[in-house]
C-alpha cells in the first residue's frame, strides 16, 4: 500500500564517476504529512556507498537532507552502466518518539511500511579543452599508426602466404620420400624372398643329385654281385660234379 509518507527527490541517483576520485549527491526527503515519519536507507552495494544519516526521523511538514557518497573507483563499470540501487524504507510514528530502533522496519513489526526505489547513474566528467586538444594529437597519431601497422600488416600477410607455400611443398616433398622408402623396403623384402628361394632351391637340387648318386652306385654294385654270386654257385657246382664223377670211376 502507497502511504504517500515521503516525497523524495531526486528518483535517480547521479554520480559523476571518475577513477580514484569520490562522488557524492544529494537527496532530500519531504514528510507533508502531519505525522512524524522515520526512514531508512538501504542499498545493494554496502561497501561502495556511504549515506548520511542512514537513520532518522522526519517532523511533520519538513524536509530532511541526505548526503549520498561513492568511495573513489578504481575499475570501470562494463559500459559505463551501474546496477546498483537503493531502498528508503518509512513508516509514520506516533509523535513523542524519540528513539529511531532499526527493527522498525523489519516486515514483521506490524507497522506500514512505505518502500521507494532509487537506481544509480554514472555520468563521464566533461572534457577540459586541454583535454580535447590532447585527444585530437593523439587521434592524428593513433591514425598514422593504424596506417603504419597496416602497411605491416599487409607484408607480413605476404610473407605468411610464401611461407605457407613453402611449407605446403615441404610437406608434399616429405610424402614423396615416404613413398619412395616404402618402395624401396618393399623392394628388398621381396629381394630377400627370392634369395632365400633361390637358396631353397640349390638345396633341394643337391639333395636330388645325392639321391641320384645313391641310386647309380646300387644299379652298378648290384651287377657286379650278382656275377660273383653266379660264379660262386657255378665253382660249387662244379666242384659238386667233379666229386661225383670221382667216386664213380
Amino acid at each position: 500500500m502507497d502511504l504517500k509518507l515521503l516525497e523524495i527527490q531526486p528518483r535517480e541517483l547521479r554520480f559523476k564517476f571518475e577513477l580514484l576520485k569520490e562522488s557524492s549527491c544529494l537527496v532530500h526527503l519531504m514528510n507533508n504529512t502531519d505525522h512524524l515519519v522515520a526512514f531508512k536507507v538501504k542499498t545493494t552495494s554496502p561497501r561502495r556507498y556511504s549515506v548520511e544519516p542512514s537513520i532518522g526521523a522526519i517532523e511533520p511538514k519538513s524536509i530532511c537532507n541526505l548526503t549520498v557518497i561513492m568511495h573513489a573507483p578504481v575499475v570501470l563499470p562494463p559500459n559505463m552502466q551501474s546496477r546498483d540501487k537503493f531502498l528508503i524504507q518509512s513508516i509514520a510514528l506516533p509523535k513523542g518518539t524519540a528513539d529511531i530502533d532499526p527493527d522498525m522496519f523489519t516486515k514483521d513489526s506490524g507497522r506500514q511500511m512505505e518502500e521507494i526505489k532509487l537506481r544509480v547513474v554514472f555520468i563521464s566528467p566533461l572534457p577540459s579543452p586541454e583535454l580535447i586538444s590532447n585527444c585530437g594529437a593523439q587521434k592524428q597519431e593513433v591514425t598514422h599508426q593504424l596506417g603504419k601497422d597496416f602497411e605491416q600488416s599487409k607484408s607480413t600477410k605476404n610473407a605468411h602466404k610464401e611461407i605457407e607455400e613453402l611449407n605446403r611443398r615441404h610437406a608434399e616433398l616429405q610424402n614423396k620420400l615416404r613413398e619412395k622408402e616404402v618402395t624401396i623396403v618393399r623392394l628388398r623384402g621381396d629381394r630377400s624372398t627370392a634369395l632365400a628361394d633361390r637358396q631353397k632351391l640349390k638345396q633341394e637340387l643337391a639333395s636330388l643329385k645325392r639321391e641320384n648318386n645313391g641310386l647309380a652306385d646300387a644299379n652298378i654294385s648290384f651287377p657286379f654281385q650278382f656275377v660273383c654270386l653266379v660264379a660262386l654257385v657255378g665253382m660249387v657246382l662244379g666242384y659238386l660234379f667233379h666229386s661225383n664223377d670221382r667216386y664213380l670211376l
